[in-house]
């Protein structure tokens, strides 16, 4: 029997599966909640098509998807598969993709504090599973586990070393399984690997981190993803003096000032309408005083980062731009870039506008930093580790 792997990503408000057969995509399975609406994007080859669903047939994704794979012919049986991939978005101190059992779940339970958003879709996705196709080995990889190479003196917190506490208060990051992704890609774009690279993933949730020789060395998420750039409804950096305030003025309980941090804040904090990026730029060409604002804080942000790891790396060779709004929306990428000729980064206007669905370089011919639009393939490369630990474990 050949390498099935079945490979899930799930969040607050979508799920993602993919089956690889010997290497190969054969099918991405799309599930997301667009207003009060339920959605299924099926693609199967070069084939899409999108489906209504019931909020009942959301709720089994996990069932209809292996449905799915059989009435599709893409298996005979679902028993073909070989292992079950999740990517899992806090991994704690675990560094490697590790086979799930009682154990790794308990601990992934302890880190759900730290990551509300993620960590407590992918455990409960993990059980039905379980339960689905209970003799199938099923692999959790980490997207922390990118981010171990980050030396101490970026990683740690100026706070006493000697806290007791389980989680070990550090820089964790997130985001790994995609940065790995494009890093790959990259990679193999130019046969070697740029030495100084900033990849900003910069989706509803985002990130920006800094290689160095193919190894992250800073990265902007720290302990839990709510720091760093601004997001769809996370503030990112924030006076840690404002949270004590905010929690003794609005008479805030921890739980209370988690769900605010985590849900209220961000793009949709600022603008008090929406947290999409497309409904911003709309108020922002209009002159609307809320998409400015909203979208100036989160351009400045990010542009703030590439400057700080100009510096981190002495230096840069190419400027990385992924995820839903760093490859699709040229609006932003040059709202971001706007202001950083001094570093040598300089976007070509008609290659930018050029690049909302494809790959490769937008910025001026002779311009000394690389800008790139590279897609990220997080499910390609979780299916990768996948099939590492798979190797390892016949080894065994």
């Amino acid at each position: 029997m050949g390498k099935n792997y079945l490979i899930v990503n799930t969040g607050s408000a979508s799920k993602k599966y993919a089956l690889y057969r010997e290497g190969e995509l054969a099918l991405i399975a799309h599930y997301e909640t667009v207003g009060k609406d339920y959605i299924l994007e099926v693609k199967i080859k070069e084939n899409k098509k999108s489906f209504d669903v019931t909020p009942e047939e959301y709720k089994n994704s996990a069932e209809e998807v292996l449905k799915l794979i059989v009435r599709e012919n893409l298996l005979l049986d679902v028993s073909m598969i070989t292992a079950i991939g999740f990517r899992v978005v806090h991994g704690g101190t675990n560094r490697q993709p590790l086979v799930i059992d009682e154990k790794i779940i308990k601990e992934l339970e302890a880190l759900i504090p730290m990551a509300p958003l993620h960590n407590a879709p992918a455990i409960k996705e993990i059980k039905i599973f379980a339960g689905l196709l209970p003799n199938i080995p099923q692999i959790a990889v980490f997207d922390t586990s990118f981010h171990a190479t980050i030396p101490d003196y970026a990683r740690l917190y100026a706070i006493p070393q000697n806290i007791p506490d389980q989680h070990k208060p550090q820089r964790y990051g997130f985001h790994g399984t995609s940065y790995a992704s494009v890093l790959r890609k990259v990679e193999e774009m130019y046969k070697k690997t740029p030495e100084k690279m900033v990849i900003c993933h910069l989706g509803s949730g985002a990130s920006i981190a800094a290689i160095k020789n193919g190894k992250s060395v800073d990265t902007s998420m720290g302990f839990t993803p709510l720091e760093g750039l601004v997001m769809g409804t996370r503030p990112g950096d924030i006076d840690a003096g404002l949270i004590l305030h905010l929690q003794k003025e609005l008479k805030m309980s921890p739980e209370k000032m988690e769900e605010f941090l985590n849900f209220q804040c961000g793009l949709r904090g600022v603008s008090g309408l929406t947290s999409d990026v497309r409904e911003l730029i709309e108020l922002d060409k209009t002159g609307d005083e809320r998409g400015v604002l909203a979208l100036g804080m989160f351009a400045y942000r990010v542009k703030k980062y590439i400057g700080a790891y100009f510096a981190a790396l002495n230096g840069l060779d190419a400027l990385v731009f992924t995820a839903t709004i760093g490859e699709r929306s040229s609006y932003m990428r040059k709202k971001i870039c706007a202001g950083l000729d001094a570093l040598g980064i300089i976007l070509d206007d008609k290659k930018n506008e050029s690049k909302t669905d494809g790959e490769g370089e937008i910025q001026k011919d002779g311009a000394p930093v690389k800008i790139l639009v590279i897609k990220t393939d997080e499910l390609g490369q979780i299916a990768r580790e996948v099939d590492l630990t798979v190797e390892k474990l016949s080894y065994e």
